[in-house]
């Protein structure tokens, strides 16, 4: 009778046993599946005064379109104006594109900037745009050159922002690299970080945590808007992307 109930106990620690290895492997395969989403954003390089313009974001997730953003809207402001911006929510046009409409009144050098809230994931890339017979700023200027000078790396750079940022608290900042459709393993990944009036730039080195994955502690001490360039070097690629925070 005592050999029947410890072959009994035996059986129930194994079927436990079992079920547990299986939910542990169901996680696994749950969080190797998350990918970051992509942002793209369509902006002319220069259109007329009072010209009726279409600015499109498209959002990805593995290449493929979604549908269920949570929030994406157009920040647009002038030049150094930042604090005059104005936001304007885009309308779901299917296949993974957010649009809007925009005419400029004025002729000068816009930025417009997509805020997309997708999947527990945030993006903000943005663009610069000249209204009228106007010359690109240094800024973009430069970064035409930086990019024809990358133009062979195909790079895809994501950042994982958080929704909200206060003053004084760390946060791990996520970097999610893909090239040629792989994951970009190795690399040396740094973020150059500043805000609008700083005399210095902050630099913080990304560590890999898992393949074509970087995660930096960053800790932003005014509440101001920063950027964030991310660096990305090995071997022959050499490639970088900003992205703006704003800190509450």
């Amino acid at each position: 009778m005592k050999n029947i109930s410890y072959l009994f106990l035996f059986i129930i620690i194994v079927v436990l046993s079992a079920c547990g290895q299986e939910e542990d492997s169901s996680s696994g395969n749950n969080e190797d599946a998350v990918q970051a989403i992509d942002v793209q954003l369509e902006a002319p390089e220069q259109v007329n005064a009072d010209e009726l313009t279409v600015f499109s974001a498209t959002v990805t997730q593995a290449d493929n379109p979604v549908e269920d953003a949570d929030e994406v809207d157009f920040e647009i402001w002038k030049d150094t104006e930042k604090d005059e911006s104005e936001m304007i929510e885009a309308k779901h046009e299917g296949n993974g594109v957010y649009a809007i409409e925009k005419a400029f009144s004025k002729e000068g050098i816009y930025m417009v900037q997509s805020h997309v809230t997708a999947r527990g994931m945030h993006a903000m890339p943005q663009k610069e745009v000249r209204v009228g017979d106007v010359e690109p700023s240094a800024e973009a200027e430069s970064e035409h050159d930086d990019d024809s000078d990358h133009s062979d790396s195909h790079v895809s750079i994501q950042l994982h922002q958080p929704e909200n940022i206060t003053v004084g608290d760390s946060y791990d900042l996520t970097v999610e690299l893909q090239h040629e459709d792989q994951a970009l393993e190795s690399a040396t990944i740094s973020l150059e970080i500043w805000h609008e009036g700083a005399e210095e730039h902050n630099w913080i080195e990304a560590n890999e945590n898992s393949p074509g994955q970087y995660v930096a502690e960053v800790t932003f001490d005014e509440r101001v808007d920063y950027v964030v360039n991310v660096h990305v070097k090995k071997e022959d690629i050499h490639d970088h992307k900003e992205f703006t925070f704003h800190v509450n």
